[in-house]
């Protein structure tokens, strides 16, 4: 986004408050041209979204959700487990 021209961008997550203007990230946003507001809260929660849209130092032009949710089932790990066995029985066969 900062690449097609945003300067102003809102960080809005439950680990958001917890950054700083110190942190790298946001040091190379700032390094070029940007201004970055942190917000803690849950987009599932209406309260917090409303805090957010009033507190925004300007007007809010787009919304990125980027949302994820990580789950590991023991399938993965067995299918992980697999390829790291076959990768080095493979790398020692051909070796």
């Amino acid at each position: 986004m900062v690449e097609k021209g945003a300067r102003h961008l809102i960080f809005f997550s439950r680990s958001a408050g917890t950054v700083t203007s110190e942190d790298p990230y946001i040091k190379e946003l700032a390094a070029r041209g940007c201004s970055v507001q942190t917000f803690s809260g849950s987009v599932s929660n209406l309260s917090d979204v409303k805090s957010v849209v009033s507190s925004a130092a300007k007007p809010i032009a787009g919304v990125l959700q980027a949302s994820m949710v990580l789950s590991v089932s023991n399938t993965f790990l067995q299918l992980f487990n697999t390829l790291l066995t076959w990768t080095f029985s493979l790398g020692r066969c051909v070796g």
